[in-house]
């Protein structure tokens, strides 16, 4: 049985004090000065534990806005970097083509969809081994696993990508047998303002400066397309850049819904499906041909052209905008890529001596301008 203890008090816990006649404690006054000694002791402590955290804050936050402007300095460096590798793409594929018995469009993207696969076999490494050491995500999986929060699976949306890079790609080489590059790479903006275009039909809202860089682009190709013999002669190869476009603006829009997959688990299955693509381009080309498709496949030029074309534009861009975008805008993303053109036509003129018209240097302008009001 379990018994209960009266608490007891010594004479000074007692409460309360012994008071005269006014009420008032008899040792008031003893009492009254140790509380406000106490009182005034715990008021500087605090002002003191106050003030200290707020200057840390204020270090801390001015240390984190000063990194914050360090990575969006060197993002945007990066995103340069990023749209002269972009721009180098058309150049690089274009000398190939200027070469003695050059590769036709089903060849050389064959030839260039796996050499791309190599260059992702180190990202891939990279990944794996990262993973084994622990410091990869646990919600990041392998090539053909899927997670359980995602509806298809990995290889089905990468499959999906294929396609769509596969048109983007595949038009624009066969296209560079008809028109320049720099003129390939102005008639590519377009794609900036499908993309938003895209989205609107998809039930997204679109700004109103975005509808006005449609006019602008608009504007852009009927410069482009205007000649001594009238806007009918528009070329082939600019419906072909056209419909590259459309394909690669289809390709962001997917590639938006995607966000759940791992990045390099998705663009390297997608490369391999890509590259199986062409293959498949480049065998059906070939039963209907009576001649070798690339008879100068011996050419070494070539091959590090193509090489080139795969590692720079190709893998090497891919991760240093995924690692630049981490600290820049998407829509500041958009315009710093919208130079791509610019540096396609110094390289053009340097080193292909193509030279703009004035009409293609009018009609580029209005496609830029519409890239940057799209992404305002």
């Amino acid at each position: 049985m379990s018994t209960h203890r009266t608490p007891t008090t010594t004479p000074s816990e007692e409460t309360p004090l012994s008071s005269g006649r006014d009420g008032r404690s008899q040792n008031s006054p003893r009492l009254h000065s140790s509380n406000q000694k106490e009182y005034q002791a715990l008021s500087f402590h605090q002002n003191s534990s106050e003030s200290l955290p707020t200057t840390v804050a204020d270090a801390t936050t001015t240390a984190e806005d000063s990194s914050s402007r360090q990575q969006k300095r060197r993002g945007r460096i990066l995103l340069f970097v990023v749209s002269f590798l972009y721009g180098t793409l058309n150049v690089s594929l274009r000398l190939v083509y200027a070469m003695d018995d050059p590769p036709s469009a089903s060849a050389l993207s064959t030839v260039r969809g796996w050499l791309a696969v190599i260059c992702f076999i180190p990202f891939v490494m990279q990944k794996n081994s990262g993973a084994s050491s622990g410091t990869e995500s646990t919600q990041q999986h392998g090539l053909i696993a899927n997670s359980t929060r995602q509806q298809r699976p990995l290889w089905m949306v990468s499959f999906e990508l294929a396609l769509l890079n596969f048109g983007a790609q595949a038009l624009l080489n066969v296209s560079l047998l008809f028109i320049a590059s720099a003129r390939a790479a102005f008639l590519t903006e377009t794609s900036v303002v499908m993309t938003p275009l895209i989205s609107a039909i998809a039930g997204h809202s679109v700004r109103w400066t975005v509808w006005l860089a449609c006019l602008a682009a608009m504007m852009g190709l009927v410069i482009l397309s205007d000649n001594d013999d009238g806007l009918g002669n528009f070329s082939f190869g600019d419906f072909l850049v056209l419909g590259g476009a459309l394909s690669w603006s289809l390709y962001l829009f997917r590639l938006s819904q995607c966000g759940a997959y791992n990045e390099v688990d998705m663009q390297a299955l997608k490369t391999v499906f890509l590259a199986c693509l062409y293959t498949l381009w480049f065998l059906i080309s070939q039963w209907q041909s009576s001649v070798l498709l690339w008879t100068g496949y011996a050419t070494l030029a070539a091959w590090l052209l193509l090489f080139y074309s795969a590692l720079g534009p190709g893998a090497v861009a891919d991760v240093i905008q995924q690692k630049a975008q981490a600290s820049i805008a998407a829509p500041e993303a958009n315009v710093i890529l919208a130079m791509e053109p610019l540096f396609t036509s110094i390289l053009g003129f340097v080193l292909l001596s193509e030279a703009l018209t004035l009409t293609e240097v009018f009609g580029g302008g209005f496609l830029i301008a519409a890239a940057i009001l799209a992404t305002r």
